[in-house]
């Protein structure tokens, strides 16, 4: 009995990894998609409100890559998604400079 129990320990400790491993790969394709949108989104618009609601979804992201940080996650998956983030920041930053810089022009 002691080694029926083990069994089926040791079996729904591998299910729940491979179903956490599969949510895992699931928010990583839907953090990789807010990214994306994101980053067409910023061609269409330099509004204050859509700066916003840019620093808000970068502010998830990061929430996101601090998790998957105390997750224990892979260096070489971390390193790829500090990329990406800091790839966005430097967009919202461009946008934000745009802003600012379209303001000054309509004031002169």
């Amino acid at each position: 009995m002691v080694g029926d129990d083990k069994e089926k320990t040791t079996a729904l400790i591998a299910i729940n990894e491979i179903v956490l491993h599969k949510l895992n790969q699931a928010v990583d394709r839907a953090t990789s998609d807010i990214a994306q949108l994101m980053e067409e989104y910023g061609h269409f618009a330099v509004s204050g409100s859509f700066l916003e609601q840019f620093g808000s979804t970068i502010r998830l992201l990061e929430q996101r890559y601090k998790e998957m940080e105390n997750n224990g996650v892979g260096p070489l998956h971390l390193q790829e998604k500090k990329k990406s983030l800091d790839d966005v920041k430097k967009k919202l930053e461009f946008l934000n400079s745009a802003k600012e810089n379209a303001q000054k022009s309509t004031l002169e």
